[in-house]
């Protein structure tokens, strides 16, 4: 069964794959409490459509008199509703709304009003349908498996909205505490059925274009000298994370967002795959424990607009690899390291000398690999870079007088590594503000770590004169050993006013310490705060 683990089983679970957000540019994941906060701040703003009184009447038999009626009128007033998800079915995600009622009263005509108290009653509309639309006010709203794109234009936005207008399968009932200490009134709770049913045509009824918007995607355009995310396009979903979910289980509004011209996101069946990932796959919810709220960035989107921008203006080439539980590239600086040769005669005693002599090398550099990754609870980075050549060496001693021996000579592997110390920690990725981050990615000489290994003669080199000693002059030969640098541009991934709530106050914050992870893609973790 899925449910929600701590950040660090719910990283662990992730890493087990390559990337999570199903070829979407960006994935952010709300809880159903922050959009019943939400909820809560639409209800004070008194300019908003949206439901706070519903007056109704209904008419009913007279046990005196059958052939007449009698009619009671209710007057329900509601305070801000409370929002939870249902299982998906085969026509797209669905919630009810809950209105506690407050306040109100049920009077049979021509008979004294009963005083509805607070505490008892709660008004549930039912399996209403989730769409995107431009705003609230927006009658052109469009079904959750279709791309909502992002209008050039005007508000330059798009919402995800609760539409009762086309809300088909509208479910209306009037939820009773039976533990509340607030006595029932019998002219309502007799009659629950038939104020249902008039509550219900009332609100299907033309003109009643209530829509609350419950998460919104801005195109706002970037400040100059920045990279920032221009959404372009968004789809949508709201799900339970359990496969077996319990009536207490917190639902998670997705949205799926595409920032870049390519719009290569899944697309059929994408709720189905993000539920089976989530529910089978990786058993987990997308937002852990104590969090109400994440953001996963693609890892080729990050690759696309942080590295290879800066990989390609140093003149470098650069790959991202398919790997899991990390993301990690190969960059080709398109040097070569170059080790002298050495030919040279050193003088000594009585017209004595001793000739030294090694090969030159030059050897091509193979890629260098830039990984980003999780460890011990934090985003971390490495980078590792490894080339080895052989090459030859020989000394031989030069008498003043005489024949001179055979000269000794003997082969070496050299293998030159970053980092130096294999057993290094690797460095954290931090946060210069709210949605930067920094890597000091680069390399220096004296980064590099060697190793030289001598080569063992066989039987016939040894009497030829080979050795399997290395000489300490061999090692000390000038190697020009590359360096390496990469200045990352300061990434804004979202300017606040493009990742908001409708309520233009809250936004998700990120504890700049223990929310940014690596498992695979860039996944971010906080809460919805109001700003």
């Amino acid at each position: 069964m899925a449910y929600p683990k701590s950040v660090t089983d719910t990283v662990e679970e992730m890493k087990k794959g390559s990337s999570m957000t199903l070829d979407w540019d960006v994935v952010v994941n709300y809880t159903e409490s922050d959009i019943n906060d939400l909820l809560y701040e639409t209800f004070q703003d008194k300019s908003k459509a949206q439901l706070t009184e519903i007056k109704c009447r209904i008419k009913i038999p007279d046990i005196f008199n059958p052939s007449k009626y009698v009619y009671i009128n209710y007057d329900f007033k509601l305070a801000a509703p409370l929002l939870n998800f249902n299982s998906r079915n085969a026509k797209g995600p669905s919630c009810n709304l809950s209105f506690p009622v407050v306040d109100g009263t049920a009077r049979a005509e021509g008979g004294d009003p009963a005083i509805i108290r607070p505490g008892r009653y709660s008004l549930v509309l039912g399996t209403l349908k989730l769409a995107t639309a431009k705003g609230a006010a927006d009658p052109d709203t469009k079904s959750y498996d279709q791309p909502f794109v992002i209008p050039d234009e005007g508000s330059k936005q798009g919402c995800v909205v609760i539409d009762l207008p086309t809300s088909e399968d509208l479910t209306v009932d009037i939820k009773v505490d039976r533990n509340s200490s607030v006595p029932e009134i019998p002219i309502l709770d007799s009659f629950i059925p038939n104020v249902c049913a008039a509550i219900k045509e009332l609100l299907t009824a033309p003109g009643k274009a209530i829509r609350y918007e419950i998460a919104r995607v801005k195109a706002i355009p970037p400040p100059s000298g920045t990279i920032q995310l221009k959404p372009k396009s968004f789809r949508f979903h709201a799900f339970l994370p359990s496969e077996a979910p319990k009536p207490t289980d917190a639902g998670v509004l997705t949205l799926f967002i595409q920032t870049r011209t390519k719009n290569d996101g899944m697309k059929e069946g994408l709720a189905t795959e993000w539920e089976r990932m989530w529910r089978n796959t990786l058993k987990c919810s997308p937002i852990p424990t104590s969090q109400t709220a994440s953001i996963i960035f693609s890892k080729d989107m990050i690759y696309e607009i942080v590295f290879k921008p800066a990989i390609e203006a140093k003149k470098y080439t650069g790959t991202l690899e398919n790997s899991k539980g990390g993301m990690k590239m190969k960059i080709n600086i398109g040097e070569t390291a170059k080790r002298q040769g050495v030919n040279k005669i050193v003088k000594g005693k009585f017209g004595s000398s001793v000739r030294y002599y090694t090969a030159a090398v030059s050897k091509y550099l193979p890629p260098l690999e830039l990984t980003l990754s999780e460890h011990a609870d934090a985003a971390v980075y490495t980078l590792a870079w490894k080339f080895d050549y052989s090459f030859e060496w020989a000394t031989q001693a030069l008498p003043g007088v005489g024949t001179p021996p055979a000269p000794m000579y003997g082969t070496v592997k050299a293998t030159h590594t970053i980092p130096k110390d294999s057993n290094k920690h690797a460095k954290l990725v931090t946060f210069l503000d709210d949605y930067s981050f920094k890597l000091d990615c680069s390399v220096s000489k004296d980064d590099w770590g060697d190793k030289f290994e001598a080569e063992d003669p066989s039987g016939w080199e040894g009497w030829l004169g080979k050795s399997g000693v290395l000489p300490d002059w061999v090692k000390s030969v000038h190697v020009d050993l590359p360096t390496f640098d990469l200045p990352l541009q300061s990434v804004n991934f979202f300017l606040t006013t493009n990742l908001l709530f409708p309520g233009d106050k809250q936004v998700i914050d990120i504890n700049k310490t223990s929310g940014l992870h690596i498992p695979a893609d860039l996944y971010l973790v906080g809460k919805v705060k109001i700003q």
